[in-house]
């Protein structure tokens, strides 16, 4: 018997309000893929006895376990207070590539990240003498016609795949991937 594929859900999803609500559904449209969606919040509660450092530890050592036993990493890579995506997202694309994982990415703001930063300041993007864009104190603003920075598109678009427009086209492309 061969075992349903199982996909690392990863993005700020798990913030918002409704998350046991939302992450069903998005376990459903795995399902109804033929996959099997594992989110940060799979697990036994944490014990109120540890202190908050302990509690950390061990969510970081789960969700490494997770995306260790995922056939591939689906994630949002929405802008998430501010006009890049979350942090810790960001760093679990980047270890699933490290380990050789497909990363799938989507997002529901799929901009250029230069425009999104531009927006950011007001339009006050300039190019320096080196005709790169530079915010208003002068830092480089990455320009690669992308919707997130390149360390977080590329291993997404390797493959041919696309950024998806949405968490349901990028499971889409994962079955694909891993069939």
């Amino acid at each position: 018997m061969t075992e349903t594929p199982r996909i690392y859900l990863a993005g700020p999803d798990i913030f918002f309000f409704e998350v046991e609500k939302n992450l069903e559904n998005m376990r459903r449209i795995c399902a109804d893929h033929g996959l099997v969606g594992i989110t940060p919040l799979d697990g036994k509660p944490l014990s109120s006895e540890l202190t908050k450092a302990e509690q950390a530890k061990v969510i970081y050592e789960r969700n490494i376990a997770l995306i260790d036993s995922a056939a591939a990493l689906i994630a949002n890579i929405s802008p998430f207070r501010g006009v890049a995506m979350d942090p810790g997202t960001a760093f679990e694309v980047g270890y699933a590539a490290a380990r050789g994982i497909p990363v799938i990415t989507w997002t529901e703001d799929d901009r250029d990240y230069l425009i999104r930063v531009s927006g950011a300041y007001g339009g006050h993007l300039r190019k320096g003498e080196d005709e790169r864009w530079r915010d208003p104190s002068g830092i480089e603003v990455e320009d690669f016609g992308l919707p997130e920075n390149l360390m977080i598109t590329v291993p997404a678009i390797t493959n041919g795949q696309k950024i998806a427009h949405s968490f349901e086209e990028a499971v889409r492309q994962a079955a694909d991937i891993i069939a």
